[in-house]
């Protein structure tokens, strides 16, 4: 489906709705200065309005960039994401272990505040939980290789330059 036939689909939004947002050319080109300063592209739809999470999901007294609903459809494209009443948080590093669509990155100021939420219920995902494991056994062997590798470098650095020293010569080790 497009952006444009995404754009054309009835969006009633719910209290805790998360939907992405992107302006629209037309926006950008009667801007005067950068609109993704201060601003994530990620609102949340919280009393009557859409309001962007770069200060935070929640609305705590700084007021980032508001938005009716008719507004950010004309000046850009919204897609949903997820509603935060049905989601739970989890840790960054677990994020890769759900499926696409059960686990959502929700940070905040260019994710600078990491926040990650999976769907309440959703379970880790089988084949990433294995993927996580394969990787991490693959990663130790290189690390494992890399380390022959420098001794046997360090080991032969020091045959060659031993002599060197003994020789009185200051080297660069």
């Amino acid at each position: 489906m497009t952006a444009d036939a995404r754009q054309l689909e009835v969006i009633a939004p719910k209290e805790g709705d998360v939907f992405g947002f992107a302006y629209n050319q037309a926006e950008y080109d009667k801007a005067h200065g950068d609109l993704r300063w201060c601003f994530d592209g990620q609102l949340v739809w919280q009393d009557g309005q859409f309001v962007d999470s770069y200060w935070g999901l929640v609305r705590r007294g700084v007021d980032g960039r508001t938005f009716s609903l008719a507004d950010a459809q004309a000046k850009g494209i919204l897609h949903y994401v997820c509603n935060l009443n049905d989601v739970e948080k989890i840790q960054d590093y677990e994020f890769e272990l759900y499926a696409e669509g059960d686990a959502f990155n929700l940070s905040h100021q260019h994710g600078c505040y990491k926040h990650y939420v999976k769907r309440k219920g959703a379970r880790k995902s089988v084949d990433l939980m294995r993927a996580a494991l394969d990787r991490k056994v693959t990663d130790a062997r290189h690390g494992i290789d890399r380390a022959i590798r420098n001794l046997e470098y360090a080991v032969l650095r020091r045959e060659q330059l031993t002599p060197r020293i003994e020789a009185g010569e200051e080297i660069s080790i």
